[in-house]
């Protein structure tokens, strides 16, 4: 049982009458509110309203509509008949302008392997997965060159808490040299393992023999590509990503299109305008 109460330590006995109310009631928690909303409370509310829709553009054959914000997030969004009760959410920021080269190979790696390792918005990783125990979210971070994918996946009724571990995301300001360093002796044990990958190797050699001079994003990343990166080197590519980056959002399943959009809006309110 994780509980924090404004940084008050509550007493054994406050403890046990929390468990005892929870195992009569699986509905019931502190002062008579869901334990849904006692997980909910380590992540920050997401932004009431967001950046107004600028326009909006359906296209005939899929369904999809298209929203471009006011901050110049571009917003998708298809409601999908043949599922039940089930959301994604997933925010993409491309940069596309820079290649890792020999001197920050990995930095895209370190980026993804520390937010979706959970160290965002100023909580640490046991307080996020605390505060979404039970919530059935799925969540992960994808790294491609000069380029980041968020993406939750939820039930309908969870789509708040799914929704703010995505805000938490995208609003992270600094990945901190603890969680820096957590990520790089994970990536040193994964790099060491994967230079004995045939697969690996095979794709290396080909890139190899099509790209001209062999530039470093050509190849895996290796253990002395980790040491050689610091958190300075990863804050900077991220914020680069975070504040200037082309985003956009697509949300698709059990939901309708305003409520979709008006989602989308609260998540693009986290980011700075581009």
């Amino acid at each position: 049982v994780v509980v924090k109460n404004g940084g008050v330590r509550p007493s054994a006995d406050d403890l046990l009458g929390v468990v005892e109310r929870v195992v009569e009631d699986p509905g019931a928690g502190p002062a008579g509110g869901s334990v849904t909303g006692v997980r909910a409370r380590g992540l920050a509310e997401l932004p009431d309203g967001g950046p107004s829709a600028r326009s909006v553009t359906v296209h005939a054959g899929s369904g999809v509509a298209s929203v471009r914000l006011a901050g110049g997030v571009l917003v998708h969004h298809k409601q999908l008949v043949g599922i039940e009760g089930e959301v994604r959410l997933r925010v993409s920021l491309s940069g596309g302008v820079r290649e890792e080269s020999v001197l920050d190979r990995g930095v895209t790696s370190a980026a993804a392997g520390v937010l979706g390792g959970l160290w965002v918005g100023g909580l640490e990783p046991w307080d996020v997965r605390a505060a979404i125990a039970g919530a059935g979210v799925e969540f992960f971070v994808r790294g491609e060159e000069d380029a980041l994918t968020f993406e939750v996946a939820c039930g309908v009724e969870e789509v708040d808490i799914a929704s703010r571990l995505l805000g938490a995301m995208l609003a992270t300001q600094r990945i901190d040299d603890g969680a820096f360093a957590a990520w790089r002796d994970r990536a040193r044990v994964e790099a060491a393992r994967s230079g004995g990958d045939r697969a690996v190797a095979m794709n290396e050699a080909v890139l190899g023999a099509l790209v001209p001079g062999e530039p470093a994003w050509t190849r895996r990343v290796r253990p002395q590509d980790i040491d050689r990166l610091d958190a300075g080197v990863v804050n900077a590519w991220w914020a680069r990503l975070r504040d200037d980056a082309p985003a956009e959002i697509a949300v698709v399943g059990a939901i309708e299109r305003g409520e979709a959009i008006a989602l989308a809006r609260r998540v693009a309110g986290v980011l700075a305008e581009r």
